[in-house]
């Protein structure tokens, strides 16, 4: 710190800072009232004013409505139960009408879902999907030869009806061609032919069942060489 004497009739010094050469005078900062002299210290602060506080009141919101509630539910049946957050259905009734109540769901209309009554006992076929048949009779087919045979007849129809074999099994006792037909109106028409060896057969399950094209066609077996021995199973449709 430097003093800059300063002569004004009489000497009086000031307080500076000399920066390279120049002399930065310094002030001390008062922060006292008109007439009145309080420099600024820590124990004497600058004088700081807030502004006013605003209070502001939040309006909590109008209550929701549009719940459902027993009170909404349709008198049409269409009706919904709402209990920890699941739906349920008061109407047992198809598959088709639970698809229709998940598309008003997602149309905003009413929810439905149907329930598939309960399957009555010891009449249900579970799993096999039959061309145009649900319930059926299944049939099984024994059919021997001795020796070669034209035209065995392994199945012949129930009047009106078509044979559908859905498992088949044969075998021989010497190597042969095996040919399968249908023996139909217009002349016998071969739909499987198989070499065979010696003791050899086949055994299949068909995942699309063969049918005969035409109603009353017997099935029938024509081997060149050997016995044959043949199991079919399957049912009849008309």
């Amino acid at each position: 710190m430097d003093n800059v004497p300063i002569t004004a009739g009489t000497g009086t010094d000031i307080a500076t800072d000399d920066v390279s050469g120049v002399q930065f005078q310094k002030v001390k900062i008062d922060v006292g009232a008109d007439g009145v002299s309080a420099p600024l210290s820590t124990t004497n602060p600058v004088p700081v004013a807030l502004p006013a506080a605003t209070v502001t009141t939040l309006t909590p919101p109008a209550a929701i409505t549009g719940f459902a509630t027993s009170a909404k539910q349709l008198a049409d049946g269409h009706n919904v139960v709402v209990s920890s957050g699941a739906i349920t259905e008061t109407n047992s009734g198809s598959i088709k009408t639970a698809v229709e109540a998940i598309d008003n769901c997602i149309s905003g209309n009413e929810a439905q879902v149907d329930i598939v009554a309960a399957l009555p006992t010891g009449t249900n076929v579970i799993g096999a999907v039959k061309k145009d048949v649900i319930n059926y009779t299944a049939i099984r087919k024994y059919y021997t030869n001795a020796g070669a045979v034209t035209d065995g007849i392994v199945w012949s129809p129930a009047a009106g009806k078509k044979w559908v074999i859905t498992d088949i099994i044969i075998n021989t006792s010497a190597a042969a061609t095996v040919t399968l037909e249908e023996d139909l109106a217009g002349g016998d028409s071969p739909f499987m032919k198989l070499e065979l060896a010696a003791n050899g057969g086949v055994s299949t399950n068909f995942q699309t069942p063969l049918m005969s094209t035409e109603d009353d066609a017997d099935l029938i077996i024509t081997t060149s060489a050997g016995n044959i021995y043949v199991t079919v199973s399957g049912y009849e449709i008309d």
